[in-house]
C-alpha cells in the first residue's frame, strides 16, 4: 500500500487573527496575511529594532546576498519588527537591508507606570515565544555568545527612550525586549513551507 500523500501545513483564518503591520517605506497599515496572499515570502520576525542579535542576523542576510538570491527565485524577503515607522526607517538606513520591513506598533504596557506588557498580535498569531524565561539569561554559554555579539553589534542607544525615575535613568528599548523572533516561508493559500520558532 503506498504511503498517504504529504500535504503542506496551512494556517486557518482562526489561527491567524487580523493583525495590522505598517510599512516602513510608506507608513501604510496592512493586514499581516496580505504579505503572502499572492506571493511566496520568507518572513523574519525580529525581536525588536535595537536587538543586536537581529542586527547580526541581518548582517548575515546582507553578506550572503540572500534578498537578491531569493528575489531571483521570485521569493520576497520580509522582516517584521516591533517599533515605530520612524525607528524602522532609521534601521533600514543603518542596516542597508534590501528587503521589505514592516512594524507592529501595537505593543501595550509601560515600564514607567508598571502597566504589564502583552504580546503583540502579529507575534502571538505565529506562536512566537515571549518571556524572560525563554531568553536564557542564566546560561553561561549563551552569555558568552551574547558578549561576542555585543562586541560586534553594540546597543543602538539612539533608538532607546530614556526616562528618569527616582533619580535613576531607565532605558526603554523599542518594542518588547522579552519577545523572541522566528522565520517562516509562506505562500498563497496560507501554505507554510518552513517554520522556525
Amino acid at each position: 500500500m503506498p504511503p498517504p500523500p504529504t500535504r503542506k501545513r496551512t494556517a486557518t483564518d482562526s489561527t491567524l487573527p487580523t493583525s495590522l503591520v505598517k510599512s516602513a517605506s510608506t507608513g501604510e497599515s496592512i493586514a499581516l496575511t496580505t504579505l503572502w496572499q499572492s506571493r511566496k515570502v520568507v518572513i523574519v520576525f525580529l525581536r525588536q529594532l535595537a536587538c543586536r542579535f537581529c542586527q547580526q542576523q541581518i548582517a548575515g542576510i546582507n553578506e550572503y546576498k540572500l534578498v537578491e538570491r531569493l528575489r531571483a527565485k521570485d521569493i520576497t524577503t520580509v522582516c517584521v519588527s516591533l517599533g515605530s515607522v520612524e525607528q524602522a526607517k532609521q534601521w533600514l538606513e543603518d542596516t542597508k537591508f534590501q528587503g521589505e520591513l514592516y512594524v507592529d506598533d501595537m505593543t501595550t504596557g509601560d515600564v514607567t507606570t508598571g502597566l504589564a506588557q502583552e504580546q503583540a498580535m502579529s507575534y502571538k498569531a505565529f506562536r512566537l515565544k515571549r518571556g524572560k524565561c525563554v531568553l536564557r539569561l542564566d546560561n553561561v554559554e549563551a552569555q558568552k555568545a551574547a558578549d561576542e555579539v555585543a562586541a560586534m553589534f553594540p546597543d543602538k542607544v539612539e533608538m532607546a527612550e530614556k526616562v528618569t525615575e527616582g533619580g535613576e535613568e531607565i532605558v526603554i528599548w523599542p518594542g518588547d525586549v522579552f519577545q523572541t523572533g522566528g522565520a517562516f516561508v509562506l505562500g498563497p493559500g496560507n501554505v507554510c513551507d518552513f517554520a522556525f520558532r
